[in-house]
């Protein structure tokens, strides 16, 4: 496409106008490729909108089932990209801004590149939002979690890798690798350029490389299987901030090495 890719926006149900998504659904891959045009946002989705690679009934085997998105512009997610089939993978690129708040999930490789923007961020996850009561006590579904009102998600299979770049900021504030029971999804981070304000979860390695790392109060990096290594290098500052009132140190933690590298180091948290 030119300009942009929209999922998700308003419509007419029961003769009101209220918020409706938009699905696209493929037994094989999805491929969106948005080029040229003056838009700022070249691709995106609301929240009830979705992307979704499955297989089809008696499937031989060898099928890609792959989800790619290229832009110039921003891309901006809100709803859930899923490429679930074993062996799937997502790649996210954009010349400019990734803004993720919503799920992207592959079964085994997920990557997200980003590019240069005017706001010196060239990656971003938001952090969650759960809904509140009037007396800021969360508010639950029926299963007892919490509501989600935001935030991003991004995780794999079981096994899965996670590759995340940009040449500019990156900030990670919402979860990067969901936890079942004690297992992670993902078995291994790599990223560059980067502030943590969220979780970071592998099962075997975690590797930042970038020219300054920050990683704030309440934020964990962490890998849990045995032997499990973090190795977070920085050319420049590295930074775990002091904790603030109504907050709690930041952790770095893993079973057999924490590696940590930079020309200034500021450590306050839990390592």
């Amino acid at each position: 496409a030119k300009e942009s890719v929209t999922l998700g926006g308003m419509g007419i149900v029961g003769g009101t106008s209220q918020t409706v998504g938009g699905t696209l659904q493929a037994t094989g891959d999805i491929s969106v490729q948005v080029h040229g045009g003056t838009a700022d946002v070249s691709f995106s989705m609301n929240g009830t909108s979705r992307l979704e690679a499955i297989a089809a009934t008696n499937e031989p085997p060898g099928v890609s089932h792959n989800i790619t998105i290229t832009t110039d512009q921003n891309i901006q997610t809100s709803g859930a990209i899923d490429a679930l089939v074993s062996g799937s993978l997502v790649t996210l690129t954009s010349n400019e801004l990734i803004l993720i708040d919503g799920l992207v999930k592959a079964a085994d490789q997920l990557k997200l590149t980003g590019g240069t923007d005017e706001t010196g961020v060239g990656l971003m996850v938001q952090p969650f939002v759960f809904a509140l009561d009037a007396n800021g006590n969360a508010i639950l579904e029926g299963n007892g979690n919490p509501i989600r009102l935001s935030g991003g998600t991004l995780t794999t299979n079981v096994g899965g890798t996670i590759t995340l770049a940009t040449p500019q900021k990156m900030i990670l504030a919402g979860v990067i690798g969901e936890v079942h029971g004690s297992v992670p999804d993902a078995r291994s981070i790599c990223v560059t350029h980067l502030m943590v304000t969220g979780v970071v979860n592998a099962a075997n390695s975690i590797k930042f490389r970038a020219t300054n790392i920050i990683v704030a109060p309440n934020s964990v990096i962490q890998t849990r299987a045995l032997g499990g290594a973090v190795d977070l290098r920085a050319t420049g500052a590295f930074t775990i901030g002091a904790t603030t009132a109504g907050t709690n140190p930041a952790l770095i933690q893993s079973d057999a090495l924490v590696h940590l590298m930079a020309d200034t180091l500021s450590l306050d948290g839990q390592i």
